[in-house]
C-alpha cells in the first residue's frame, strides 16, 4: 500500500499498521491543503493587484486581466492609489511614481489580498496542530490533551508570528519591488495600459517559487508541533520515542534515507545534523523543501507499527551523508 505525503510523493506503507499510516495520511492532507489554500490565494491576490493598478491609471481592468465584472477589492484605499489615480499618462505620473516609497506599495500588496492570506496560513496551522496533537494521542494512548498548557500556545502562537512574517513579509516586499521597479521604469515612457499590463503579467511568475516556500514552511509547522507535543507529553524524555516517516525514493536525500522508517531516543535525535540548514532537524528535516514527518510512538509498540529501532550508528551515518552531499560534484554528475 502507498499512502500520499507532501509533495506529491509516495511513501510505502505495507508494513505500516492502520493507526500510523492513517495518521501520515492525515498529517500530509492537512499540509497539502494549506500550500493549496496560499498558492490559491496569491493567484487572488496577483489579478487583485493587477485590477487595482489598473483601475489607478485609468485603465480598464478587463483590458488587463479576464473580465469577471470587478475593478479589484476595495480600489483606492491606499496611498499609493490615492497618489496615482487621475494623473493619466506622462511626466505628471512620472513624478509620483519617483517619489513614492517602497513602503507606500508593500501597503498596496497587504490591503490587495496578502492580509486574508496570512489569516488563512493561521487558520491552517492551528488545524495541523490540533491533528498532530490528536494523532500523537491515538498512537501513544495518551488520555489528556496535550497542548492545552500556556508554554505550548505561547510556543505555537509565536511559531505562527515567525512564519507569517517571515514567509509573507519576504512576499510583500518582493512584490512591492517587482511593481515599483515597472513603474519607475515604465511611467512616462509606456501608455498607462503597457505600464498596467506589464505589472499583471508580472506577477503570476512568483506564485510556483511560493508555494515552495509554503511547502517547507507548512512542513517546519508539523515537525515543531510534533516537538512540542514531545515536550508536553514526556517531559522527561523516557516515556515516548521519535520517528521519522516520508518517502524513500529516487529524489529522498542521503541525510533522510538513513533515518526513515526508524526510531529514536530524544537524545539520539538531538545529535543530528542536515549539515543544511541553521534550524536543528527536529524542525527542518533532511533541509529546504523536505517532504519527512516525525511522530512520537512508545518505544514498545515498534513492531505493532512497524518501525525499525534506530541506533546511534544510524544517527551518525545519516550526518556523514548529509556532509558529503555538500561536497562538490564531481565534473559530469549531477
Amino acid at each position: 500500500m502507498r499512502a500520499a505525503v507532501p509533495g506529491g510523493a509516495v511513501l510505502s506503507l505495507a508494513r505500516t499498521p492502520g493507526r500510523l499510516r492513517a495518521l501520515v495520511r492525515q498529517r500530509a492532507g492537512v499540509q497539502d491543503a494549506a500550500v493549496e489554500s496560499v498558492e490559491d490565494s496569491l493567484t487572488k491576490l496577483a489579478d487583485n493587484l493587477a485590477r487595482r493598478l489598473a483601475a489607478t491609471l485609468g485603465v480598464d481592468p478587463d483590458s488587463i486581466v479576464a473580465p469577471d465584472g470587478d475593478d479589484g477589492r476595495d480600489v483606492g484605499k491606499t496611498a499609493i492609489e490615492r497618489r496615482l489615480a487621475g494623473l493619466g499618462d506622462g511626466d505628471r505620473l512620472r513624478a509620483a511614481v519617483l517619489s513614492t516609497q517602497l513602503l507606500d506599495v508593500e501597503e498596496l500588496v497587504e490591503a490587495a489580498g496578502l492580509d486574508l492570506t496570512r489569516e488563512q496560513w493561521r487558520t491552517d496551522v492551528a488545524k495541523l496542530a490540533g491533528v498532530v496533537e490528536s494523532g500523537t494521542q491515538g498512537i501513544a494512548a495518551l488520555q489528556d490533551r496535550i497542548l492545552d498548557n500556556v508554554a505550548s500556545e505561547a510556543a505555537l502562537g509565536s511559531l505562527v508570528d515567525w512564519q507569517s512574517e517571515a514567509m509573507f513579509g519576504g512576499m510583500r516586499r518582493e512584490a512591492a519591488v517587482r511593481i515599483l521597479d515597472s513603474l519607475r521604469a515604465s511611467a512616462g515612457l509606456m501608455t498607462n495600459e503597457q505600464v498596467a499590463r506589464t505589472i499583471a503579467n508580472s506577477e503570476p511568475l512568483s506564485i510556483g517559487q511560493a508555494r515552495t516556500e509554503a511547502r517547507t514552511r507548512i512542513a517546519e509547522a508539523d515537525r515543531f508541533v510534533a516537538l512540542e507535543v514531545q515536550r508536553a507529553a514526556d517531559p522527561d524524555g523516557d516515556r515516548l520515542i521519535l520517528a521519522y516517516l516520508g518517502p524513500d525514493d529516487r529524489i529522498t536525500r542521503p541525510f533522510c534515507d538513513r533515518l526513515v522508517g526508524k526510531a529514536f531516543s530524544e537524545a539520539e535525535f538531538e545529535q543530528l545534523d542536515n549539515a543544511q540548514t541553521p534550524s536543528h532537524p527536529r524542525i527542518a528535516g533532511g533541509g529546504y523543501n523536505c517532504r519527512h514527518l516525525i511522530i512520537s510512538v512508545p518505544p514498545d509498540a515498534l513492531d505493532e507499527l512497524g518501525l525499525t529501532r534506530g541506533t546511534p550508528a544510524d544517527i551518525a551515518a545519516a550526518n556523514a551523508a548529509a556532509i558529503g552531499a555538500r561536497k562538490p560534484k564531481a565534473k559530469g554528475t549531477r
